[in-house]
């Protein structure tokens, strides 16, 4: 099965790790792509596959949760060096509640997403074993996380802890 991806190394390297042919496309040429052919299917979240209105040629999607629509906030050293310490404390809290608040919201859109496409476009939702697909992956996340396995454990204790 050729699945399109974006060109990303560790998104190319887990469609090849799950048994499929990661084919990295720009998004603008995968609504063609499928439906010619060239593809069998497309890797995205389901606002990504609403964004590309790729759930026209879709029968079924398999809901993996391998990927999250994120949003977050930089600030830099610099900047917070030049608010007092009260203020720091302000931003910081206002950017943490509003990652809640966009974090609600992404999973409601996403909620809101799968039953439309399962009500009204009659798309199969095939929930998959989240189990199988780390052991298959394991090798994959090991070749990854090689350059900084401290990042990579730091990274899968937030997941543990929360997977919103």
């Amino acid at each position: 099965m050729k699945l399109r991806c974006p060109d990303m190394p560790a998104i190319i390297a887990t469609v090849n790790g799950l048994g499929a042919t990661a084919t990295p496309m720009a998004a603008t040429e995968q609504y063609l792509a499928m439906q010619q052919g060239v593809v069998d299917g497309a890797e995205h979240t389901l606002s990504g596959f609403a964004a590309w209105n790729i759930q026209e040629l879709s029968k079924e999607l398999m809901l993996t949760n391998h990927a999250r629509e994120v949003t977050f906030t930089l600030v830099s050293q610099a900047c917070l060096d030049k608010l007092t310490a009260e203020n720091q404390q302000i931003l910081i809290d206002a950017i943490n509640n509003a990652a809640v608040w966009a974090n609600e919201q992404t999973n409601n859109e996403e909620e809101n997403f799968a039953r439309q496409f399962e009500e009204e476009l009659g798309i199969e939702m095939v929930e998959v074993d989240d189990m199988a697909f780390r052991e298959a992956l394991a090798p994959v996340a090991e070749e990854l996380s090689a350059d900084d396995p401290d990042l990579y454990e730091a990274i899968q204790g937030l997941a543990g802890s929360d997977n919103n």
